[in-house]
Order: C-alpha cells, then sequence, then structure tokens
C-alpha cells in the first residue's frame, strides 16, 4: 500500500485521493466503507491533473493523515502538520478538500482553547463549502463547531446565529444528526442566557432523534446537557437519572474526555446535593481522565469545580489552589467564558476586585445573567466587608434583580421558577446589608425594606403559586390537555403504589431502581403537561412577577391586637422583626447553626415529652431557645396574639409550648399559649394574598365535611394505633379513635349542614370530585404521610378497601391536592406531620399544607409531628367546641382547647397538646 485516504468527513462527501506514481506500471484503486456501518454506494471520478499539483495534493493528504492520527496531542508539531495540508491544499485549487482540512485545524485549536484562530479557520472553511454542491452535512458540522467556538469566545449573538443557521440547514437537507447537534448547542446558548426551560426542551428534542438515530456517544453528549441544565435548574435526581444514563454509555465505550465530562457533571450535583466529599472524588477521577486525554480544558472546568467542592468543605487553602489552577489553564486560552467563571470563584474567595471586575465585563457581553448575578453577590460582600454599605446595597439588588429575571423567564413558560444554590444567600446578604445600614444611620426605613425583602423570600413559589389561583389557569384549557394531566396522575400513582409495595421486600435483593426511575419520569412529565396547562391559559399573561408587600399593608392586615414576630436566619447573624399595627422594630440574634442546633434539640424534645427518661432535659433547652427567639421582647408581647413566622428548623417548633419564664397559677411553668394565641404563617405576602382571595368569592353555603375512620385493614378486630402514622406502604393500621372523633364534632352541626364520610365512604374520589367544595370546614382525621424523597407523592391516607373487601387505593396524594376546588374557610388535617414540607427539587418547600392553601383553604389546622390517636381525638372535640358552640375564632378555640389539655394530668405533657399549630388567616 503505497497511500490510505480517509478524509474525517464521516459517511458522506467526496474523498480526494492524490497520487503522483514515482515509475511507469499498474496501480490498483481499492474502494471500501471504513466500518460496515458506512457501507453503501460510491462513485468513482478520474480527473488528471499537472504533476506538480498532483504532489501537493498527496503531501497535503499525508500530512492531514499524520495531523489526525496525532490531533489530541497539544504539540506544536500537530499544529505545523495541520498547517502544511492547509499550504499543500490551497495550492490545488480543490475547495472540499482545502475545507476539511480547515476545519479539523480549527477543531484542534478550539480544543486547545485557541478560539480566534479556530473561529479564523471555520469561517474559511464555511466561505469555501459554499461552493460546493450538496455539502449541507459537512456545512451544518461546521457551523456547530463555529457557533461553539465563538460562544466561548464571548460573542454570544454571533454564536447563536451560527446555530439556528446550522439547525435550517440540516433541517432543509434532513440530516438529522447536524439538526440534533444544533439543537444541543442552541440548549447551550439558552443556559448561558438564563432560560434553563428552553434549554431543558432544546435537549430532549435532540435526545430524541439521537435515540431514533441509534447514535449511542452522541445520545450521551445530549445526556450529558440535559443533566447539566436540570442541575441548574435544581432538579438534582432528574439530572441524575440522566447522567447515569449517560455515565453507563461513556464507560462502555471507555473514552477518557467523554467519560471525564460526564463524572464531573455528577460530581457537580453531588455538590450542590450537600455530598461534598463524593463530589471531590469524582473531580479528582474526572482531572486524571482528562490529563490522559490531553484535554486541557477540560482539566481547568474540573479543577474550577474542585475548587467548589473543596470550598464548600470549609478547605479554603485547596479550593484557592485548585481555583488558581484552573484560571492558569484558563487564561493560556482565549475562553473568556470559562476563564471569567474560575476569576469569579476565585475572585469571591480572595476578595479580588479586579478578578471580578474582569469576569463582569465578560458576562455583561455574554448577557448571562446568572453568572453576572453571581459576580454582583461577591462585589457586595467585598463592599460591605470594606464597610462600602452603599455600593454594597447597590450590588446585591443588582444580583438579585438578574435572579428575578431567571425566575420570569420561567414563570412565562408555565414552569415553577428555579432555585439556585446562591439565591437563600443573596437574600441573606441583602438583609445584613440593609440592617448594617440601619445601626449605622438609625434609619427604620432600611429595617422596613428589610422586612419587605425577607418576606417576599419566604415562601416564594407559594406565593407565586397563589397568584396564581386568581386567574383559574385550568378554565378555558381544552378538556384534552386536562385529561393527560389526569391520565399521568394516574399513571404516576399506579407507579407509587407498586414501587411503595415493594419497599419492605428490599432489603432482600429486589431491586427498586427501575420503579423509581418510572415515578421520577412521571413526576417530569407532570410538570410538563401542567406547563402546557398555564400556558395554554390565555390569563395566564396576565400574571405579573410578584412584588414585596410593603410594611403599610401589612400594618393594615395585623389590627392593634396582634403581633407579627418574623424571623431570618443568617450565617453570620440573625433577625427579628417585630411588626405591630403602630410601628416595626428589630433584635440581632445569633447565627444560624446556634438557632437550628437548639430548635431541633426543642422539637425532639417536644415530641417525646411523653416519656420520662427524656422530660427532664426539655426546661433547659426550651428556656435556652426561648432567651434566644422571645426574651428581647417580652416587654412589647402584652395580651395580643402572635403570629410567627419562622425560618430554617424553627419551622418544626411549635412557639406555643416555649415558656415565658414566669409560673402559671397552678405553679407550673409558664408557657407562650397561657398568655397568648398562635398562628404560624408561611409569609405575610401569603397572607395578604389568602384574604384578596377569600374576599372575592362567595361564602360555603353549608357548615361541616368530616372524612374520617377510614379502612386500613381487613380485619375489624386490628389492635388501637398509638399514633396516627405509617412509615411503609400500604401496610396501615386502622385508628380506632377517628370513629368518636368524628361523631364528637358532627354532633355539633345541625345534619343539613354537615356531610359524614366515615368507613368504606371515605374515599379519595369524594375529594377529587369536588364533593367537599361546598363546605367551611372541610375535617380529615386520617393517616398522614410524607414522602421524604419526592414530597409531590406526600398526602393522607383514605380508606384502602371497599365495602366488599377488595383493596383499592386510598391515597390522596399532595400532586391531587393542588388540583382540587376546595374553597373552605378553615382545612384540618388531623394526622401525623401534616404541617412537615421538605425540600422538592426545583421548587424549594412544598407541602401538603401549601397543596391545601393552593386549592382554596383560607386557614389549615396542622400538626409537626406523629399525634397519638386518642388524644388527638380529645384536642379535636375541644377544638370545635370553642369553635362552633361558643362561637370562638380559630386561634382562640385552639388555645382554649390546648389549655385544657395541659391541665389534664394524662394529657399534660406538651407531646398530646403542642403538636398541632394553626396556619394561614387568623380572623
Amino acid at each position: 500500500i503505497l497511500l490510505s485516504v480517509d478524509l474525517p468527513i464521516g459517511a458522506f462527501g467526496f474523498e480526494h485521493v492524490c497520487f503522483a506514481a514515482r515509475e511507469a506500471g499498474r496501480y490498483r484503486l481499492r474502494v471500501g466503507p471504513w466500518s460496515a456501518e458506512d457501507s453503501g454506494p460510491y462513485r468513482i471520478r478520474r480527473l488528471a491533473a499537472a504533476v506538480e499539483r498532483i504532489q501537493h495534493c498527496e503531501a497535503g493528504l499525508r500530512a492531514l493523515a499524520e495531523a489526525e492520527a496525532h490531533r489530541d496531542r497539544a504539540s506544536p508539531e500537530v499544529a505545523a502538520l495541520y498547517d502544511e495540508a492547509i499550504t499543500r491544499w490551497r495550492r490545488v485549487d480543490a475547495d472540499f478538500p482545502l475545507a476539511i482540512a480547515l476545519k479539523q485545524a480549527g477543531w484542534h485549536s478550539f480544543q486547545r482553547g485557541r478560539l480566534e484562530t479556530a473561529v479564523t479557520r471555520f469561517e474559511e472553511a464555511l466561505a469555501l463549502l459554499r461552493h460546493v454542491s450538496e455539502e449541507s452535512i459537512q456545512t451544518t458540522s461546521v457551523l456547530n463547531l463555529a457557533g461553539n467556538a465563538r460562544h466561548l469566545a464571548g460573542e454570544p449573538e454571533q454564536a447563536r446565529a451560527a446555530f439556528e443557521r446550522a439547525r435550517t440547514v440540516a433541517q432543509d437537507s434532513g440530516y438529522r444528526l447536524g439538526e440534533a447537534a444544533a439543537l444541543s448547542n442552541l440548549a447551550l446558548w439558552e443556559t448561558s442566557s438564563g432560560d434553563l426551560t428552553t434549554a431543558v426542551e432544546l435537549y430532549r428534542e435532540a435526545l430524541t432523534i439521537h435515540r431514533e438515530l441509534g447514535i449511542e456517544a452522541e445520545e450521551a453528549t445530549a445526556l450529558n446537557g440535559l443533566g447539566a441544565a436540570l442541575t441548574q435548574l435544581g432538579r438534582y435526581q432528574q439530572a441524575l437519572d440522566a447522567l447515569g444514563d449517560a455515565l453507563e454509555i461513556r464507560q462502555q465505550q471507555a473514552l477518557p474526555e467523554p467519560l471525564a465530562s460526564t463524572l464531573a457533571a455528577i460530581g457537580w450535583v453531588e455538590h450542590l446535593s450537600g455530598r461534598g466529599e463524593d463530589a471531590v472524588q469524582h473531580f479528582l477521577r474526572a482531572i486524571e481522565l482528562y490529563q490522559e486525554a490531553g484535554t486541557a480544558l477540560g482539566e481547568a472546568g474540573a479543577l474550577d469545580r474542585l475548587g467548589s467542592a473543596y470550598l464548600e468543605l470549609g478547605q479554603e487553602d485547596e479550593a484557592e489552589r485548585a481555583f488558581e489552577a484552573s484560571l492558569e489553564i484558563y487564561r493560556a486560552s482565549t475562553d473568556r467564558v470559562h476563564t471569567a467563571h474560575t476569576a469569579t470563584n476565585l475572585g469571591c474567595l480572595k476578595r479580588d476586585a479586579e478578578l471580578l471586575a474582569a469576569a463582569e465585563q465578560t458576562f455583561t457581553t455574554l448577557g448571562d445573567r446568572a453568572a453576572l448575578g453571581h459576580v454582583r453577590f461577591c462585589q457586595a460582600r467585598l463592599e460591605r466587608d470594606a464597610g462600602r454599605l452603599d455600593e454594597a446595597l447597590a450590588r446585591i439588588e443588582q444580583a438579585i434583580a438578574l435572579v428575578d429575571q431567571l425566575r420570569a423567564a420561567a414563570l412565562r413558560k408555565g414552569y415553577p421558577a428555579p432555585v439556585l444554590a446562591l439565591w437563600q444567600e443573596y437574600t441573606e446578604l441583602h438583609v445584613e446589608i440593609l440592617m448594617r445600614l440601619h445601626e449605622r444611620e438609625l434609619d427604620a426605613s432600611r429595617v422596613a425594606r428589610a422586612f419587605e425583602v425577607s418576606d417576599l423570600a419566604r415562601a416564594r413559589h407559594l406565593y407565586e403559586m397563589l397568584l396564581e389561583t386568581r386567574v383559574d389557569v385550568r378554565s378555558g384549557v381544552a378538556e384534552e390537555l386536562l385529561e393527560r394531566e389526569r391520565a399521568v396522575q394516574r399513571r404516576l400513582n399506579a407507579a407509587e403504589l407498586r414501587r411503595q409495595s415493594l419497599v419492605p421486600l428490599a432489603s432482600g435483593g429486589h431491586d427498586l431502581d427501575p420503579l423509581d426511575k418510572t415515578v421520577r419520569g412521571l413526576l417530569r412529565e407532570l410538570a410538563d403537561v401542567q406547563a402546557a396547562i398555564r400556558t395554554a391559559n390565555p390569563r395566564f399573561a396576565e400574571l405579573r412577577h410578584p412584588s414585596p408587600i410593603r410594611l403599610e399593608e401589612i400594618r393594615e392586615l395585623l389590627g392593634p391586637e396582634t403581633l407579627l414576630l418574623s424571623y431570618v436566619l443568617g450565617a453570620a447573624r440573625s433577625y427579628l422583626f417585630v411588626v405591630s399595627h403602630e410601628s416595626i422594630t428589630s433584635h440581632t440574634l445569633p447565627p444560624r447553626r446556634i438557632i437550628d442546633d437548639l430548635a431541633w434539640r426543642v422539637y425532639q424534645g417536644l415530641r417525646n415529652s411523653q416519656q420520662r427518661r427524656l422530660r427532664a432535659q426539655l426546661p433547659e433547652l426550651t428556656r435556652q431557645l426561648s432567651e434566644h427567639l422571645l426574651e428581647p421582647i417580652l416587654d412589647d408581647l402584652e395580651e395580643r396574639r402572635l403570629l410567627v413566622v419562622g425560618d430554617g428548623l424553627l419551622h418544626y417548633v411549635p412557639f406555643a409550648a416555649l415558656p415565658l419564664g414566669g409560673h402559671a397559677p397552678d405553679g407550673a411553668p409558664e408557657v407562650v399559649i397561657d398568655r397568648h394565641e398562635v398562628v404560624h404563617l408561611p409569609s405575610a405576602a401569603v397572607i395578604k394574598t389568602l384574604r384578596q382571595r377569600a374576599a372575592e368569592r362567595p361564602a360555603p353555603p353549608k357548615e361541616l365535611a368530616v372524612i374520617a375512620d377510614a379502612v386500613y385493614t381487613t380485619s375489624d378486630a386490628s389492635a388501637p394505633s398509638p399514633g396516627r402514622a405509617a412509615s411503609t406502604l400500604p401496610a396501615l393500621a386502622d385508628l380506632p379513635y377517628t370513629q368518636r372523633e368524628a361523631e364528637s364534632i358532627l354532633a355539633l352541626v345541625e345534619p343539613d349542614q354537615r356531610l359524614a364520610a366515615l368507613g368504606y365512604a371515605a374515599r379519595p374520589e369524594l375529594v377529587r370530585g369536588g364533593e367537599l367544595n361546598g363546605y367551611r370546614i372541610v375535617h380529615f382525621a386520617t393517616h398522614g404521610l410524607v414522602h421524604e424523597q419526592h414530597p409531590q407523592l406526600s398526602g393522607i391516607a383514605l380508606s384502602m378497601f371497599d365495602a366488599a373487601g377488595r383493596a383499592r387505593d386510598g391515597h390522596l396524594r399532595l400532586h391531587e391536592v393542588y388540583a382540587l376546588d376546595l374553597p373552605a374557610d378553615l382545612v384540618v388535617l388531623s394526622a401525623c406531620r401534616t404541617a412537615v414540607t421538605r425540600q422538592a427539587q426545583g421548587l424549594g418547600l412544598v407541602g401538603l399544607a401549601h397543596g391545601f392553601f393552593y386549592a382554596g383553604a383560607s386557614r389549615l389546622l396542622v400538626s409537626v409531628w406523629d399525634v397519638h390517636d386518642e388524644a388527638t381525638a380529645e384536642l379535636m372535640t375541644a377544638f370545635y367546641r370553642g369553635l362552633l358552640v361558643e362561637g370562638l375564632s380559630p386561634p382562640a378555640a385552639l388555645r382554649q382547647a390546648q389549655l385544657w389539655m395541659r391541665g389534664q394530668e394524662r394529657w399534660r405533657a406538651a407531646y398530646y397538646w403542642a403538636g398541632f399549630v394553626l396556619e394561614g388567616e387568623w380572623r
């Protein structure tokens, strides 16, 4: 074999063969596919040319072949070989092979970070390809490469134009692989511009094409991008699903660079999920693989993320070394984008204003709002540390404005606004700077503003969803779309029931992973169809981005008899804002770690206070927590109703049980409930929206609906359950005291004003079908179920059997609660842990209470721990006696019932009476 030729053009294109015979004779030209998959028709054209041209052509082929054989090397010799190939082919005057040589040389420069050179090569290749007929494949490829180079070089609009043109060329010619590549590149562009939901949609389009074509390597690339976009949206488990699929493909291929990319992406999810040590190991392995592949820019990216992981673990020296090593590599390239990201991280750590200013300029040019917001946040911290508080305030407010733009982009597409890792820190810093300004200037307006911005950040997802309820997004939407939502919900319920039924078998080796993945996929599908429902309603566009509730509005809401206590926990210091009808005051509290630690210990003590061995430690713990939370304001409390807006682990603490320092008439330590009604609030902004919504709708015509005494076993002789909780499904114990509870409550209401759904009649279909939406009070006495992995699947358990003894799915899950129409004044969830919220990936805090607020409830009576069955029946009977017979308000009726329980020797421990809290409207 005197010459072997294979241009890097894939399965299609013109293969140029140039050979100058050294001596006369017969020569054989053999034509065949590189692999069986590339087999197809070939057409041979013999073109004679001058000897000198043929010699240049042959030399160009040999140079290009040698360069391609060593293209993973960063040596100058490889670049010189590409240059020689280009020089030789220019003399041949053949557009197509010259374009290919330019493309490959550009790719080599791109891989080494020489982006300006890469762009020049790609643009020249495109100019040549315009003169080559039927070469849409190579044109699409070069456009995609050129767009990537321009994107990293800081030319966002030119990059997008290249990607859009690549997609158009590919679609016009039916080149599906090129179309998929363009879609992935557009997704990456949308990710950097902050439109993450669009990026996810584009990646999924690309993924569909790759799977149709059966090209696993490209499928893995699309999965990697999809995982990265989902990570930025805060949907970590979905991201890990996508990245896990990519990893499986890339481990089979065993190519170091792609494998490193996926490992680094997984490491980033682990870092954001709080698994720092695992993240470090993934980043270190990725760095090894990038070094093996000779991919310097990949190594720099993994080093940058390694620095972030070290920083989260408190290893600042290691973090600084990783950032500096990353920046050194990036600065040797012309990759402006990633240089700016690493400069931001290093500048934030070292408080280096010059590094941050350079990154700011780059991200401003790129229009990357998320990255620019991070720069502004770091600049705000720097200005704060230097005492330049006005400049710090301007910077942090710019950062939050950029974040709000990203939230608005997601909301416009019907999705919940994404929750980014640093957003909580943005709000904490904003509040801290305003409070420092107040301390310096004694300006009360700073306190008011700090309270307003902190309140908007509370229960932000719930607030935005409640605004949605005033539009009624499902009205006017095609029935086909609504039925699609119901169909997905049915499939989701069936999959989750199946998964939970197999949980007890998992210890015996039963593999739950496939079912877990099915459930996650259906949750994603449900989110997609619900986004489609929102955007299909023309009134959805009327929703505006929420603005903070003003202090004056809150004062009007309160009245003279009510005091609002709003707690904001921060890393360096925490704050208590006290709002009355007349004024606002503030108090500085210890850092979050101190309050959260005490709050959790108090919560554990209260929920186990019926145990004598634990009771002795409780007074000191509650005293310490009360000293932080209430002692600064004891003189201001008087006898007023207390509205508590908690933060962090304070959400779990029933303030009614905290000591006040004195003693009750019977000599027992005085607690908050002895003097005050207590109501817990998600935020003041939520209450304003609930009150406005209630004023716009007619009062329910009937008084009370009770759903209780559900059938959980087939045996009527089941033993009494000590509580209303269950750790696994579907095995649930009956709750015998719920029948007594229901009958006691129903007896207080006239027969024509009540609905009793007891025993087999306590069915979820009753609730889903809308039969409860005409009642002022709706009472559930059931099992409560908290789903730790997917809070959207938390719920309440109704009858699991019908009257014939046939098993059925009796669960009413949170995703179904959100779809209810339940405009009740009060919903009582007389079950375990119905007040508990959990972080749902991409959504922030969600829980049953949020679902019932969204469904229409104005106030809720819910529990913060596993409650006792018999004690709960006693408490509820006393509560309803005060509410329905004595005409007390819900907070007053709850206080009276809890005081009565506390006065009974049998129920004196806080475990029996303090677990229920009232949330929402207090009037």
